[in-house]
Parts: C-alpha cells; structure tokens; sequence
C-alpha cells in the first residue's frame, strides 16, 4: 500500500483527531483536517490530495455532499463518505459522486482499510 496524502473534512474536532491518529498509525498521511465544506474545497484546491474523508453533515453553509460536488467538477479524487445517520447511505446524491464508500460512524479500522482498498482497485 502507497502513502496516501489524505485530507479529512469532518467538524468534531475529537473525531477529526482521532481518525487522523487512527489513519496515521495505518502509515498514512493527513495533510489536514478542515470542518466546513467551504474548507474542504479550497484546500482540495491547493493540497491535491489522494483521499478525501468526508463527514456528510458539517456546520456552516454546506454539506459534505455539497463539498464533494464542486471538488468532483476539479478533480477526481476518491471520496470515503462518513455518517453517523444510517439513513444517508441510501441517499442517491451520494450514490452518484462515484468512486466513493460510504461509512457509518465509528467505523473501525478493518472498515478503514477494506474502503481505500476498494478505492484503490477502481
């Protein structure tokens, strides 16, 4: 598995912290943790990053669904949606921003790397 430059876009600081911690300890590296979609745009812009976790709801103006639209119309970086709504898995906004998984939060580390795995095969 290759070093990934990761971003994660996620507003719970704690959960930010800790799924960085988790992925670092997985040799890869997060290039930063950003809690609006606004953020996450603007610094998929600048960082290119190889992997983008996403939260689907954040504080602010913008969802994540909203965030991954615009970065998908700049670039084609792999999205790992994250939820702690069950019911968004069957939402079809996420469905069609391929390639992307969709995770329910906590998801452990054997989720983690079964989901860049996925990615990385696609």
């Amino acid at each position: 598995m290759t070093v990934k430059n990761i971003l994660i876009v996620e507003d719970e600081a704690i959960i930010a912290l800790e799924l960085k911690l988790r992925l670092e300890e997985m040799g890869f590296r997060v290039k930063s943790i950003v809690p609006t979609a606004h953020q996450a745009v603007e610094i998929s812009k600048l960082q290119c990053p190889d992997l983008i976790f996403m939260d689907v709801i954040l504080r602010g103006d913008g969802t994540g669904i909203d965030a991954a639209k615009i970065i998908r119309r700049q670039s084609r970086v792999p999205i790992i949606f994250l939820t702690g709504n069950t019911q968004l898995l069957k939402e079809q906004l996420l469905v069609a921003l391929q390639p992307c998984q969709l995770l329910v939060k906590p998801a452990n580390d054997w989720q983690l790397i079964e989901a860049i795995n996925f990615l990385d095969c696609n």
